[in-house]
């Protein structure tokens, strides 16, 4: 009998220590509900940038070079040579994976005189480094 009793009183002991927990996490909750968010006052002074957003109509895929060009070259894919060939041009604007401005400053041509490779005038040689697969839109 006196087993029983124990186990009892420490099973309702479980059930209480249990409810106050989750009256505790209750509460908390409803209190960071209850919290408006903090809102910043706008300075009528300070002029506000607004995002650019500029949509390309061409996108072609690009790679690391190979050889001697590996990181100082992005290497147009294959698929997207005969496109690269025909709107690409020193001066191109674009992004680098949607991200990185490039300005094309720099062609490498294959042993069919196409454009196989591009350099952007904002990075240094040796900085070429992208994840495989890669997109150049412009």
């Amino acid at each position: 009998m006196a087993n029983t009793k124990k186990i009892v009183a420490f099973g309702m002991g479980v059930v209480v220590i249990g409810g106050l927990a989750w009256y505790l996490m209750s509460r908390r909750k409803e209190q960071r509900m209850a919290i408006p968010p903090m809102q910043l006052p706008i300075l009528k002074d300070t002029p506000t940038a607004s995002p650019v957003d500029v949509s390309y109509d061409t996108e072609i895929g690009i790679r690391n070079a190979g050889g001697d060009g590996k990181y100082k070259w992005y290497g147009i894919k294959t698929n997207s040579i005969t496109k690269a060939n025909a709107g690409l041009q020193i001066g191109t604007v674009g992004l680098v994976n949607g991200r990185e401005k490039c300005t094309i400053n720099d062609f490498w041509t294959n042993s069919k005189g196409q454009i196989s490779a591009f350099r952007c005038e904002e990075k240094e040689v040796g900085s070429y480094d992208i994840p495989n697969p890669s997109r150049f839109e412009y």
